[in-house]
Parts: structure tokens; sequence; C-alpha cells
């Protein structure tokens, strides 16, 4: 009997194979791009055929997942089952835990029917140990929960073992917003940038960065000014339509001031392209110069580096959206309309966010209160 996984060590792909025979178990490495004689690294789809194909030398079907395999060979297995069923995001949150931290440990050699939960304690004990932050180790144990609970489903173990653990405390770090100077002065430095309308909707809208750079020319209504948000551009630039029951599909209205940037916009952006040719094939808002959708990370790069030139804060896009939030807050806008301008699926998820700036409200609130009894009381000592 036979199992295995394919695995990525300094650059290079390998097949591991365990064979069991008579109680007795062998482990084989096997170099991908030697194997299949490439003179080039190999692709992930080529490593997973040449372990499909050694499984099968070994008389195996291909499947990993059986009550004796190793953790390490099951979270492979189970991380490739996931493809396709959830964001390239989220798998790369599961991969980066898995190989970082669960791979590297003892516990990795251990076979899934042994895991309890106190295996998985001294696990996050171990990890204490080693000093990752108190999020890191959350975020391997929310990688692990979900994959044993697959086991689970799989009749593989009877229970789930990393439930009821005892995590260390996570002290939730407080969001850095610009105060309005600082952000008035940023509105003035990216006056003329290619990125102000990106950077004023952001600011504006309390949008996404990804609904942003998803958005489409379609969804945006410059007569009657608003913009409708109905998908989002992931990590790896690929469109993710919103489901139209979630509260993420929603329409924003806009003033006519941000409608006349964005229209300027379109025109430079139709001005470029004619100019280099190419063409606006996703009829997206935001588009490089090539006619490509812009990544993430791009986007982050150039703001951190505006902040950096001008001497602000350094502060991550997603706080602006915070800054949004602020605004509407200090406007003694209600916390379900301003749910409804976020996205947030519930009312309490806005009111948990932000929280914190209620402070300052509630210290806005007392001074009403304050001044309403001291001219009541003027009142009274007139008569």
């Amino acid at each position: 009997m036979a199992s295995g996984f394919v695995t990525k060590k300094r650059g290079k792909y390998y097949v591991v194979i365990t064979i069991e025979n008579e109680g007795k178990r062998e482990r084989r490495w096997i170099a991908v791009k030697q194997a299949l004689g490439l003179d080039r690294a190999p692709l992930s789809r080529e490593a997973n055929a040449l372990l499909n194909k050694k499984l099968q030398e070994y008389g195996e079907s291909g499947t990993v997942a059986q009550p004796k395999t190793t953790l390490d060979e099951y979270l492979i297995f189970w991380l490739d089952s996931k493809k396709g069923s959830i964001t390239q995001a989220t798998y790369d949150f599961y991969d980066v835990h898995i190989r970082t931290h669960i791979l590297t440990d003892p516990i990795a050699r251990l076979k899934i029917d042994k895991i309890s939960t106190l295996v998985i304690q001294a696990f996050i004990n171990r990890m204490i140990g080693k000093g990752p932050s108190a999020r890191t180790i959350h975020s391997t144990i929310d990688t692990l929960r979900p994959a044993l609970k697959s086991a689970v489903k799989w009749g593989l173990i009877n229970r789930n073992p990393a439930e009821l653990l005892d995590l260390p405390p996570m002290t939730k770090p407080e969001k850095q917003i610009w105060s309005d100077e600082d952000a008035f002065r940023f509105l003035e430095i990216i006056k003329g940038d290619y990125f102000e309308a990106f950077y004023l909707l952001v600011i504006s809208t309390g949008m996404r960065h990804g609904e942003l750079l998803g958005l489409t020319w379609d969804n945006v209504n410059l007569s009657d000014p608003s913009i409708t948000v109905t998908k989002s551009l992931t990590r790896d630039k690929k469109f993710k339509e919103k489901p139209k029951t979630e509260k993420g599909r929603r329409k924003i209205l806009i003033s006519s001031s941000v409608a006349d940037v964005l229209q300027l916009h379109r025109v430079r952006q139709v001005e470029q392209l004619l100019v280099s040719g190419y063409r606006n094939e996703h009829n997206a808002v935001f588009l490089t110069s090539l006619g490509t959708l812009y990544s993430q990370r791009v986007v982050l790069r150039r703001f951190k580096w505006l902040c950096a030139k001008h001497g602000l804060q350094e502060v991550d896009i997603h706080s602006l959206r915070h800054l949004h939030a602020s605004w509407l807050l200090e406007g003694m806008i209600d916390y379900k309309t301003i749910q409804e301008r976020l996205g947030h699926s519930r009312v309490q998820t806005t009111i948990d966010i932000y929280s914190h700036l209620g402070d300052k409200l509630r210290a806005t609130a007392v001074d009403a209160i304050d001044q309403k009894i001291a001219s009541f009381q003027k009142t009274v000592d007139q008569r």
C-alpha cells in the first residue's frame, strides 16, 4: 500500500511516496524535474500527474485520505481538495500556515487518528515557545480546524480534536486613521495623479480596494451619480461576482464632485488607450497603460510611496475605508446606514469594528446635553 503528496522545497517540486509493507514504512523522495527529464522548472500540474502515475505503479488509486495517513500527508491532500471551492486568498492563507507552522513541527509526522486535543494543545504550547504572535497561532489553528472537520466528515476520525483549545489572547491593535488635516492634505497631493479617482473613491464611498479594482464602467452612473457594487477583483486578478443575497452587493450614491473626477479619469483612460493601441477588454474603471488589470499589490505600493514621499503617517489603504466610516459617525449617521454603505453582512459587525470611534460621539452627546441644561438653567435664572 502506498500514499503520497507533492511538496516544494527550495523552489523545487518533489513527489513524496510512502510505501507500507508488512507494518514497515518507507518514504521515497522523487525530484520531479529529473524524473520527467525536463530542462526547465516543472509545473504544479506536472508534479501532480507524476504523483498519480507513481501511486498507480504502486497499486494505489491515488487517494491519501486514510485513518493511518500522517497529518502532513493528509493536509496536502485536504488542501488540494479545496482547490476550486475556496478563493485564492483563502487557499494561500491555509497553504502558508500549513507549510510554515504545521509541517515543520513533530505533529506533522503523527497519524491522523492519533491526534488528540492534548496533542494539538502541546503543539500550540511549542508555538508559543517559539515566539510567533498570538494572531499567527490563531490563524494556524483556524487552518487546522477546518481540515480536521473534513476528516470527521470523511469518516477518518470520530471528532474534531481542534475544538476547545486554550489559545493565547489576541490584543486587537487600534486602527490607525488619519486626522482630518492629513486626509485633506492627501486629497490635495493626489490631484492630477492617475490614481486620484481610486483613492478618492475609497475615502468617499468606503469601498474595499478589491471592489474598486473590480469596478467596471457599466456599474458607474455619472448622470445620476452612483456606483453599483456587483463584483470584486481577487488577488490573482479574477473577477468574483457577489451573490445577489449578499449585503456586499449594493448601490452607493456619490457626490457630483466625485462624479466629475471619475468623468475626467474616463477621458484620460480613453486617450491613453488610443495612444498605446490597447483595448479595455474588461471595461474596467482602473486599467494599466497596457490594458491589463491592476493587482492589489501595485496599488498598495503606489499608496505607500506617496505617503513616504510627502511625510504622511503610513497607514494601509483599508484605513481610508475606516476614515470614511469615522466621518459618517461624526456626521451622526446611524450604524444601519453605515453598514449598508460599507457592505457589512450584519449591523453588529459595523458596531464591533467602529465601536472605538463612539467615544468621541459619546463625548459630543454629553456636551449637547450639558449645553441644553445650561440653556434651560439660564432661562430659569432670568425669570
